[in-house]
């Protein structure tokens, strides 16, 4: 089962997609447009639009009406059954990136290698569904991707289910001494 991100809005004449962020998914922009459109309404109500440009503010209004119905109406609403693979499909993907994240303890001491940062976000390690990565717009490679395509996967889901797809939540605390000796600096 795949959850669809993007819709026909969201795609290039060609059928690439044009942005990483879905356009439902872009709430100051859509809140921008609704306050233009209610605002360019009350300006004709009120009589603050001279009448030689009401014609063209009430085709602003038509076309950014247009434009919000278009962004609304642009993927189906998920049914009860897409939103609870959604939701264990996401808690998955975010405990395999977690996985491949290092702690915050290792973050702070300075014990993250950089060339093993860059190895864990780019070796295709992690098992992805197919049809999602296909949908997310990610190139596997035998049935595996990076963590930064699972990344991917992951915040769009989190954007189709309205929560935050913040993949720093993922990163462990890690303790001190636990998995990590020395100092920062240090070498032993």
């Amino acid at each position: 089962m795949a959850i669809q991100i993007y819709g026909d809005i969201d795609r290039r004449p060609d059928g690439k997609i044009r942005s990483f962020k879905p356009s439902q998914a872009e709430h100051m922009a859509i809140e921008n447009l609704r306050e233009e459109i209610e605002s360019r309404q009350r300006g004709i109500k009120m009589g603050l639009i001279p009448a030689s440009e009401v014609h063209l503010t009430n085709e602003a209004i038509r076309k950014g009406k247009e434009r919000l119905g278009e962004i609304e109406n642009a993927v189906k609403p998920l049914t009860d059954q897409e939103r609870d693979w959604a939701h264990k499909y996401r808690k998955q993907v975010g405990a395999e990136i977690g996985e491949k994240l290092f702690t915050h303890t290792e973050m702070d001491m300075g014990f993250a290698d950089p060339h093993e940062e860059v190895d864990r976000m780019t070796k295709k390690t992690i098992k992805i569904d197919p049809e999602q990565a296909k949908e997310s717009g990610v190139t596997l490679i035998d049935g595996k991707g990076s963590r930064n395509d699972a990344a991917k996967i992951f915040q769009h889901l989190s954007y189709r289910l309205e929560e935050s797809p913040d993949i720093e939540r993922l990163r462990k605390t890690g303790k001190r001494g636990s998995n990590v000796r020395g100092r920062k600096g240090e070498v032993e």
